[in-house]
């Protein structure tokens, strides 16, 4: 179920990354998507943490959502009416790093807790 549910999160991440800008009305406080790109890329990440079955497992997975997060701003370059932003990456980067940050700390909670 969870790996599922990780795919079709990313599919969904996909769509909504490359759809036209036009059905997308303008965000009303600058860099409001920057917040958008970061939350998106934690919740896919928490994701991928569910679904790995080890340490290294999850570390390759944090790798792939970094290396999807790069081809789709690629992608976005080749679309009409958008365009690749190193802010957007950088945004989705320190997503999954948030993400990472917190899992360990829950992580760590539960084993001083046990």
């Amino acid at each position: 179920m969870n790996f599922f549910l990780f795919i079709g999160y990313g599919c969904l991440v996909c769509f909504v990354s490359l759809m036209s800008l036009q059905s997308i009305s303008d965000f009303s406080i600058a860099h409001l998507d920057k917040l958008f790109h970061l939350i998106t890329y934690t919740i896919f990440t928490v994701l991928g943490y569910r679904m790995a079955n080890s340490k290294s497992g999850f570390l390759y997975i944090c790798i792939g959502i970094v290396i999807f997060s790069g081809l789709i701003e690629i992608l976005q370059s080749l679309m009409p009416d958008r365009m690749m932003s190193a802010a957007d990456l950088v945004a989705n980067i320190m997503g999954v790093l948030l993400a990472c940050f917190f899992i360990r700390q829950l992580t760590e909670r539960r084993k001083a807790v046990w």
